[in-house]
């Protein structure tokens, strides 16, 4: 994404030519100080033009920098939350973005089956629209996912029935060159290898 950035990028061009001249004014003092030719006050005026210069065209630059708003990764847009003319403030998002290359899985293990799985276990992994990956076990949580829910269940009455909890884990992705099929939020199928 990016601003309109023709005032930014004029004071740019306009510091960095003022640096250029200011560095071949200093070579310059430098040259003439070595040879007797000019004062140490011409040098150290010299210096001092250089180092504002310098300064300038930092500046400059970062302000043309902030003109571009980057993502820190690599991936794909998957929501667009700005349009062209909208006003941002600091810390809003613009775009969502799917960091592809460090895709993983998210999977719900009945209770009863969890004591089954280790972390380090090679999973398989079935895509709904077809294709299969390869992963491993990377993580399993520790509370199970209805303790994670926007409105847990509570059951005030004391009437008590059981219901087989579901424990999260996440599953890291083998490279593979068909890993980018993987969407955000897309449905699969776990076999996970028990020993």
């Amino acid at each position: 994404i990016e601003i309109d950035h023709g005032i930014p990028e004029a004071q740019y061009n306009k510091a960095k030519a003022n640096f250029e001249l200011a560095k071949l004014e200093l070579d310059r003092a430098k040259s003439l100080a070595t040879s007797n030719i000019s004062s140490k006050r011409d040098l150290d005026r010299a210096q001092t033009n250089y180092d504002v210069a310098a300064a300038e065209y930092k500046l400059a630059d970062i302000n043309l920098t902030n003109t571009y708003l980057k993502s820190p990764i690599d991936g794909v847009v998957i929501q667009k939350l700005a349009e062209q003319g909208n006003i941002l403030e600091p810390g809003q998002v613009a775009v969502a973005i799917a960091d592809v290359d460090h895709a993983w899985v998210s999977a719900n293990i009945e209770e009863t089956k969890i004591g089954l799985v280790k972390v380090g276990q090679p999973v398989r992994i079935t895509i709904d629209e077809g294709g299969t990956l390869t992963g491993t076990v990377q993580e399993i949580t520790v509370a199970t996912a209805s303790q994670f829910s926007l409105l847990p269940t509570e059951n005030a009455s004391g009437n008590f029935t059981k219901v087989v909890q579901k424990i999260p884990i996440k599953i890291t992705l083998d490279p593979h060159p068909e890993h980018r099929m993987l969407r955000a939020g897309q449905s699969v199928t776990v076999r996970i290898r028990v020993r």
